[in-house]
């Protein structure tokens, strides 16, 4: 099963989103399989799923350790973050 299944599963099951990211997170999903699974489901942007998944608490401590990794590819690939999320919305 992936993550999206998963995360439309637990929905569907009406948990809440902070809920239904612990579970994910207690399920050993991969951090990238889940922020594409919260864009979808909830129809956001890449931006927004981030900031959504980064915040929670069972997936700051990863988010934050895969910071300075993120911080360089969005650099050496000449994206920034704040023009993607506008153009969007």
């Amino acid at each position: 099963m992936n993550a999206g299944i998963r995360y439309t599963e637990l929905m569907r099951e009406h948990q809440s989103t902070e809920r239904a990211l612990s579970v994910l997170f207690e399920e050993g999903f991969d951090i990238l399989e889940v922020l594409k699974a919260v864009r979808k489901h909830e129809e956001c942007s890449l931006g927004e799923a981030k900031l959504k998944v980064e915040r929670h608490h069972a997936w700051a401590r990863l988010a934050e350790k895969a910071k300075p990794i993120r911080d360089e590819l969005e650099t050496a690939f000449g994206f920034n973050r704040n023009e993607s999320d506008r153009s969007k919305k």
